[in-house]
This record gives structure tokens, sequence and C-alpha cells, in this order.
């Protein structure tokens, strides 16, 4: 078995770096998890017992890098180092391209609340008609005389209530255009207030906002604002804010902040230090953890909503991304006609994929998904078991013992000596009590396989299910049940 560093993936990770495989404690630690939704997702080794210099190079040197896990001359894993971890001296740094903590094209939502005017002077409600008054203020600018209500006034009162209104006429009170007749609809048919009634309770008015109706809600966008060095060195990952209640200005400004603050993955110092005085610290090991491609499917967003079927969609989303690719061949059919939402705010194609999985097909079908080599493969859920579990071992329908790494989710699995319960009338075979749906395997170096089962905790009989030992390749071609 290797562990393969090869070049960073923004430069198609086309040239081979290291064999990290003959690191001890790589070999020790080495675990990765693929999933039923996702496929290849998480990996982690670490790294101790070397020069301080060469795991320092190594936190350095290597985020972004692609990883390649090998085992009988085939491609059995991979993904891109995605964080990593350096606990050197009692101190722990961390550098990772985590969209949260790094992020090099940077846009801000924010929404207009329509505000066009706040109070001036003394405010009362009036009964009689019911109007509401600001002294000094001209509520002429904002009234409306014939059809729906182009404005409307929102109170913040005493006791902590609000009351609002859609707005008429202005009048004079005193010497200046200082009321406004009050109504419960945008037709102006039903003089009085919504919320709270202020005639209810011994409301004083505090504060108010005259918003211009059409334009409450408004989404804006700043426009992208971006890294193109970082880009350049890893890649495009987006991040966008999303505010209430700013201006332009603020939003803008908050999204260079972002830029600035996290256009790079620089080192960043975290956690709690532990100080003993007069003893020092010299210990140094690294944790670095790896993502499988189907990561970067969060580093973009969708910014505009499309109908269309679920199949079209999926490979439509997929391949507005930059390292992971949808063809016609590796996602199937699925006629179901669907949305790709994405307003008033854009969704993460990553998250807009699993929506669409999730809701199956016409007939009521599940489906799964993963990213494989940087493909994503869609299709319905299996039906009929392909592994079966006997005497602690896995073996697939021809009777051959699985190798370990070559295992990947998404399939139905049958316990050979589980107790005999009968399939329930017309149920399908998952509802045997002796058939399960596999949602995740991790492997662990050397030869240890978990399953995850659906809808259940890791099955403690299951965890060690492939004995330990060196797997030939003759010894696996040659195992029966």
């Amino acid at each position: 078995m290797n562990l393969n560093l090869y070049q960073k993936i923004i430069n198609n990770s086309a040239t081979f770096v290291r064999d990290i495989w003959n690191i001890p404690s790589v070999r020790e630690t080495w675990t990765r998890i693929t999933s039923a939704n996702g496929g290849y997702l998480i990996g982690s080794f670490e790294i101790s017992g070397l020069a301080m210099s060469d795991i320092k190079d190594f936190f350095n040197r290597y985020l972004g890098y692609e990883v390649q896990e090998h085992a009988y001359n085939e491609m059995t894993w991979n993904g891109l180092v995605y964080r990593m971890t350096l606990e050197l001296n009692g101190v722990q740094y961390v550098r990772t391209l985590e969209p949260d903590f790094f992020h090099n094209r940077v846009n801000a939502y924010y929404s207009n609340i329509g505000v066009v005017d706040t109070e001036v002077g003394a405010l009362t409600y009036r009964a009689a008609p019911i109007r509401f008054s600001d002294v000094g203020q001209d509520f002429s600018a904002w009234e409306t005389l014939a059809g729906d209500s182009v404005y409307r006034i929102q109170v913040a009162n005493s006791e902590g209530t609000t009351s609002w209104g859609y707005m008429g006429a202005s009048s004079t009170f005193t010497a200046a255009n200082d009321t406004i007749a009050v109504y419960q609809d945008i037709g102006r048919a039903t003089p009085g207030w919504n919320d709270t009634d202020p005639a209810l309770l011994p409301s004083i008015p505090l504060s108010y906002q005259v918003l211009e109706i059409e334009f409450e809600g408004t989404r804006y966008d700043t426009t992208w604002a971006e890294d193109v060095d970082s880009q350049g060195a890893f890649g495009i990952v987006e991040y966008i804010l999303s505010l209430g209640g700013a201006e332009l200005a603020a939003a803008t400004a908050l999204r260079d902040r972002h830029l600035t603050e996290f256009g790079y993955p620089r080192t960043r110092m975290v956690g709690g230090i532990e100080i003993i005085p007069g003893i020092q610290r010299r210990d140094v090991r690294l944790t670095v953890e790896c993502a499988g491609f189907v990561a970067t499917l969060f580093w973009k967003y969708r910014m505009t909503s499309r109908t269309n079927t679920i199949s079209a969609l999926i490979r439509g989303t997929t391949n507005l991304s930059e390292f992971v690719n949808a063809m016609l061949d590796s996602v199937a059919t699925n006629a179901l006609i669907s949305t790709a939402d994405c307003y008033p705010m854009p969704q993460r194609l990553g998250d807009l994929i699993q929506m669409l999985v999730d809701q199956g097909d016409a007939a009521g079908n599940p489906y799964q998904w993963g990213v494989y080599d940087r493909t994503l493969y869609y299709e319905a859920q299996p039906t009929t078991p392909t592994y079966f579990l006997s005497n602690g071992q896995l073996f697939d329908a021809a009777g051959t013992m699985v190798i370990p790494q070559m295992l990947r989710p998404g399939f139905l699995l049958k316990a050979r000596e589980a107790p005999l319960a009968p399939r329930p009338l017309g149920g399908a075979i998952i509802t045997e009590g002796d058939v399960a749906y596999v949602e995740q395997v991790e492997f662990s170096a050397p030869n240890r396989l978990r399953l995850m089962l659906s809808g259940e905790s890791p099955i403690d009989v299951l965890s060690e299910q492939i004995q330990y030992g060196t797997y030939t390749e003759e010894r696996v071609r040659g195992s029966k049940r």
C-alpha cells in the first residue's frame, strides 16, 4: 500500500512529490471515511518521531496538495490536505482550507429595509380620527391619496411593543404638516394599527421609521472582491456575507475586511496554552486532516435559480465547480422536475446537490451520490444485497473475501447468521431484519474496516469484521464462504 502526495490541486496534481507511507507514524494512524452521500469524504494521519524541522516543513509546504491511497495497483481513495494542526511545545498552530477561515472571493449581500425617514420632534398617537403626530415633521412627502399605500409607518412603544400601519393623507395639526392618517390595510379601508393597538395600552411612542413598501427586504450585493494570487495558489474559495439593514458603504467595508483577513490560509495560533513554571516543553506533533474532492463543491455558489429535471440540475450545478465534473454516464437519469432555488441568497453547490439527491424520484426511490477521483456519480440506491457477512468476515456475491481498501458504501449487506425474521407482507428486502443499508465505510491501516449502517451508530460487531493480517492477492482470490 502507498499514500502518495502530488502537487497542489490547482496545478492538476500532475507532479508526484513523495510517498509518505514510509513514515512510521503515518502507517500507524492513517484512517479515511467514504460515504454514500459524498463519496471520498475525510481522512487523517499524524506525523511524529521526525526532526522538528521536517515536521515544520510539512506544515508550511503541503496544504492543498493531493493525497492518493493506492492498494493492489489501484487508487482506492483520494483527496487533498485540507487542515493541519501543529502542536509545538504546548502551542497549537492551524492552517486550513475551510471556507469559514479561508476565502479568496468575497461578496456581501445586504437587505434594504426601505427606511426613508425617522422621527423629528415630539411623538403622539391621536385617536379621533386615527392619526400619528410628529411635531415639526412634514408627512406630505409620504402620503398616498389614491390607490394602494406606498409607505408604511412602524412605531416602537415604551412598553417594548410595536405598532404599524399604512400611511394615507397628511394634514395640518399645528403650524407644520405634522400628522398622517394610519390604516390597517394597504388599500386604506380600515383606519387603525397592526400588531399592538396603542388605544388598548398606555403606549408612548418612542421612535418610528417610515418604510417604502416596494423596497422592503430587497436584496443587493456589493459584487465580488478577489485575491487573484491566492486563487492561483489554491483555487477559488467563495464566501458570501449576509447583512440586514446595512448600507452599501458598510457592506463593502465588511467584504474588504474579510478578504484582507481570510484571503490566504495563514497560520493561526489556536487553543489553550498550559504553562507550568520551571518546566520546558520539547514536543512536536502534526495532525493532518484530508478531505475528498467533494469538499470543493462547498467552495463555490450557484448564483441563479433554475428549474429542470433533477439529473440536469445535478450535472449543471456540479460543473460550476472548479475541481469536480459530472458527466452524462456518471449521473443516472431522473426525470423528476425540481428547482435549484438560489433566491434571495445564492446556495453552495454541495448543499444544492444534497437537496436534489434527497428528493429521490417520482416513484419514491431513494438515491445516493459521491465524488470519486473528481467525478460525481449519482444513482438509485440498490434493492438487492451485494455483500454478505459470515463468521465475522465480509464477502461479495461470488464468495470472494472483500479487500478492505476497495470497499465503497451505498450497498445492502446481508448477515448470514442473523436470527430469522420474516419479511413483512409486501415489504421490500430492506425490511428484513438481516439486511441493512451501509451508509459509510471507514478504513484504518493496516486492514481494519468499520461499517456504519443506516439510522444506527457504528455496530461493534462490525468494527473488526476484517481480520488483521497481510492480505495477499492470492489469499483474497482464494477465500470463500
